[in-house]
């Protein structure tokens, strides 16, 4: 059944203009526009309402640009025979224009989609800087429904989320059903972690193809995603704005036997209870305590983005091999791509924090 157009009799009067220009709102525009949006200051990492230049725009109504797609009404459904993902259609942005230029979103989950455009955008485009381009324009499923077969839709169970999904070759956007003073996607770090995983995805599995239940796989995930929002944002507690949820980099963290053994028996598990998040956080926790620090204990611009080219180089050397990847792959790989100079360093350093993955660390002297 073809659903009923919300917009029939605005449209309705608009078609009858035929080639005059539609009064019915304002032109579509691409390129750069001035808008408001929420933006963190990148001085202070404070969030504000503000006005920025929102860039690399195809469509603005239809928030589609370089290398972002946003979309409304989609689906992605966990069904017997596995990911169903409906794309739903364009954005259609809610917006006027000031006199002086200045995009001002109509309603509440048009300002949401303009900043969260904005944040993806700004992410992708310092990505760009550092050599990694995606291999397509990434999708961002705004409100997805969320449907699984036996449960049904589970968007309440996600609320204030953001996640990659390979299946969607995109992300989904499940905004809080109650007003937070910073959601997930307004977060520029937050967004900056979950792009990470693409970037992951696309240097580990080019082909598209990867596995969702190695624990190994899933930690050096969120560990690498972490390294990347800092190093997007250059604040390593980056999530703090949205949630107290203890993944400060810049707090160090020794990995344990007892965790590595909870890892290690999620393989097996049906339905593991086990958190991917915690022990990559710890991996990460090392990488930014071996690296080089200023006077005042932190990581200075210049650093923070070498950091982030030997990341990414790193990732470009690993080739994944089911049953062969550890969680310690990552941070071996990573030694490489240092100077030998500061190979024993940090590796004095992962043997410490990571013991329990030490015979990983090959470049290490790990036999």
């Amino acid at each position: 059944m073809k659903p009923v157009s919300s917009w029939s009799a605005r449209g309705a009067a608009c078609l009858g203009a035929a080639a005059l220009v539609c009064a019915c709102g304002p032109e579509d525009s691409s390129g750069t526009v001035r808008a408001y949006v929420y933006q963190m200051d990148p001085a202070t990492h404070a969030y504000a309402l503000g006005i920025a230049d929102v860039e690399h725009l195809e469509s603005l109504r239809e928030l589609r640009g370089r290398d972002i797609d946003v979309r409304r009404g989609a689906e992605f459904n966990m069904t017997l025979a596995g990911i169903e993902v409906k794309r739903g259609s364009p954005f259609s942005l809610e917006y006027t224009v000031r006199d002086d230029g200045v995009v001002v979103p109509g309603d509440m989950h048009s300002f949401y989609a303009l900043s969260m455009y904005r944040n993806f955008d700004r992410i992708a485009s310092f990505m760009r800087g550092h050599r990694f381009v995606p291999a397509a324009r990434l999708d961002v499923l705004y409100f997805p429904r969320i449907d699984n077969v036996l449960m049904g839709d589970q968007r309440s169970s996600l609320t204030d989320n953001a996640a990659f999904a390979f299946e969607a070759r995109g992300f989904l956007i499940v905004p809080s059903f109650v007003l937070s003073d910073l959601p997930m996607f307004l977060n520029e770090g937050v967004m900056a972690h979950e792009y990470g995983h693409a970037i992951i995805h696309q240097l580990l599995f080019p082909s598209g193809v990867e596995p969702a239940s190695d624990a190994h796989l899933l930690a050096m995930h969120e560990g690498v995603a972490d390294l990347i929002g800092f190093a997007e944002t250059g604040d390593p507690n980056y999530i703090l704005p949205t949630a107290d949820a203890d993944r400060d980099l810049s707090v160090p963290r020794t990995y344990t036997s007892e965790e590595y053994s909870a890892l290690l028996t999620s393989q097996n598990d049906v339905l593991p209870t086990w958190d991917p998040h915690a022990d990559g956080s710890t991996m990460a926790r090392a990488i930014y305590e071996l690296w080089p620090k200023d006077a005042g204990g932190k990581i200075a611009e210049t650093e923070r983005l070498r950091m982030l080219d030997v990341v990414l180089a790193a990732l470009g050397s690993i080739t994944y091999q089911e049953g062969a990847f550890t969680l310690g792959t990552f941070p071996d790989a990573l030694v490489a791509q240092l100077p030998p100079a500061d190979q024993a360093a940090a590796c004095a350093v992962l043997t410490s924090r990571l013991a329990p993955l030490s015979a990983a660390l090959t470049n290490c002297g790990a036999p």
